[in-house]
């Protein structure tokens, strides 16, 4: 999905957090191993701060942000691709 949209100025975000036991190390590996080419940060505020502010309670969580910072669709747990892809093309269509 992030090659679909990457013409449309769609940015992909991936927020690994320490609460779950995720090291800088951890995160590095899964990007190898999985191949992944978007931008990954780890949360290592006290108590997640990303985390809590968006409300994140399970993981994998999926937001949908628009350019302003409004979260337009939220999904948790694993999402088809349909699906998050759909909320994509809604929010790039206003």
């Amino acid at each position: 999905m992030n090659e679909k949209y990457r013409a449309q100025d769609v940015v992909f975000l991936s927020v690994a957090g320490t609460q779950s036991g995720a090291t800088a190390e951890s995160t590095a590996e899964f990007i190898r191993e999985h191949g992944t080419t978007w931008t990954y940060v780890l949360d290592t505020t006290d108590g997640n701060s990303v985390f809590t502010s968006y409300g994140v309670e399970a993981t994998p969580s999926f937001f949908v942000i628009d350019r302003s910072g409004e979260i337009l669709s939220n999904f948790r747990g694993f999402v088809a691709t349909e699906a998050f892809s759909a909320a994509i093309d809604a929010a790039l269509s206003g």
